[in-house]
């Protein structure tokens, strides 16, 4: 489940890192 959140987090900060302060 960890991986997946990752690899969202990953793919959506690369799309829009506002949406993502917390990595």
């Amino acid at each position: 489940m960890a991986d997946l959140v990752l690899a969202n987090l990953e793919a959506h900060a690369s799309d829009e890192p506002l949406l993502t302060p917390v990595i």
